[in-house]
């Protein structure tokens, strides 16, 4: 298995913490995100990682090569990521996993070390999810009677019944990549602000197969304000020994 880590964004919500500094290289519990996530890769023998960079690229590069020397980095700079999402940074990406299985993150997510194993364990097409709840925002899927397919992606959970909001983490088969890659150079091409779902909503309208793994009970936080930073902090603040 390969991973892709998507760290290419501004972080807007956070200036003027990331006005100089990326994200991922802000720190919960004295590791950075970004630590954090690939910390959690290794423990699941996932050594090779292909890294979207955009803001400070530079210091996201030089911090991943100089803390992690035994894991095999690849970067991949989106030169658009001022202007663009990140379905260009993952239409980026992804050429460079052809063939192998991919778990797909970005970098502003904190969860406990027990998803990220249970995400790469599989089997299939995963995306962790949870019961979406107010505050949060993004896309949500809606899932099958039996709890466990995803039958639908949509942009918000406004007008739906029970929605469950992705959690930005990913479990891809080589067959999806393969079949990802050339949707998502088209999409990318032609919808450079879109989000990367929008694929994946496509190709689960057309019945490629997804599951859905429900983080609950277990504790997660995406990143995108100060208010997220603190509230992670709490919780994941000791460092794990």
């Amino acid at each position: 298995m390969k991973a892709i880590i998507l760290a290419a964004g501004q972080g807007q919500r956070l200036h003027p913490l990331t006005r100089t500094t990326h994200k991922g290289l802000l720190e919960v519990g004295g590791r950075t995100l970004l630590g954090r996530l690939v910390e959690g890769l290794v423990a699941c023998d996932v050594r090779e990682v292909v890294v979207v960079t955009g803001h400070c690229a530079d210091a996201v590069g030089a911090h991943l090569l100089r803390d992690y020397p035994h894991v095999r980095f690849e970067l991949v700079h989106n030169p658009d990521f001022a202007t663009s999402n990140n379905i260009v940074s993952l239409a980026l990406a992804i050429a460079h996993a052809h063939g192998h299985d991919v778990l797909l993150a970005e970098c502003d997510v904190v969860l406990e070390d027990l998803l990220l194993r249970r995400l790469v364990a599989g089997p299939g097409d995963l995306a962790l999810v949870d019961p979406h709840r107010d505050g949060l925002d993004g896309s949500v899927v809606e899932l099958a009677p039996d709890g466990d397919t995803i039958t639908r992606f949509l942009p918000s959970a406004r007008g739906y019944g029970q929605a469950y909001k992705t959690i930005n983490l990913y479990r891809l088969s080589a067959a999806f990549v393969d079949a990802l890659s050339a949707r998502l150079a088209t999409a990318a091409r032609a919808r450079p602000s879109a989000f990367y779902e929008t694929v994946f909503a496509e190709m689960v309208a057309e019945r490629t197969p997804m599951r859905a793994l429900v983080a609950t009970p277990h504790r997660w936080f995406e990143i995108d304000t100060y208010s997220d930073l603190l509230e992670a902090e709490r919780a994941f603040g000791t460092r794990e020994p």
